[in-house]
């Protein structure tokens, strides 16, 4: 099951806590917030400045952070995006030794995070995208 933190939404540039919780669901607001959030929360992962990967561990092995919002892509960036396109060859090539952090916003400014490596994803969604309504399913993957 995928590990959940609980995080303090209190405080924020004058806002309120259920201001901050609603913008946290979009994962364009989100996903910067987590990528200072995840090494805090799993400190042997540190964040890297790559187009591929976000978090390299001691060993030196890479993750990929992705936001689980309406559904979650998990290809490179640059096949993200109007007018972009996914290339099955790319994807498959660069996410060979990638673990994939699956995160979320839930109920009461819970965060949850599921460590999937990429081949075991894109077995199931060759595509690389994720539906909304696999959510629980990927939530139970956590490795």
């Amino acid at each position: 099951m995928a590990d959940v933190h609980k995080i303090d939404v209190t405080g924020f540039a004058g806002l309120t806590a259920c201001e901050v919780a609603s913008l946290l669901e979009d994962g364009r607001f989100a996903f910067p917030v987590l990528n200072k959030l995840i090494p805090k929360w799993y400190p042997t992962l540190k964040q890297i400045d790559d187009p591929y990967i976000t978090f390299v561990d001691t060993a030196g092995n890479p993750y990929l952070l992705r936001m689980f919002t309406n559904g979650l892509k998990f290809m490179p960036s640059k096949q993200l995006g109007t007018g972009r396109k996914f290339d099955s060859n790319e994807t498959l090539s660069k996410g060979q030794k990638l673990t994939v952090i699956c995160a979320g916003f839930g109920a009461h400014s819970e965060v949850w995070t599921s460590f999937i490596p990429f081949l075991k994803l894109i077995e199931e969604y060759p595509l690389a995208m994720i539906p909304a309504q696999d959510k629980r399913y990927i939530q139970s993957l956590h490795e």
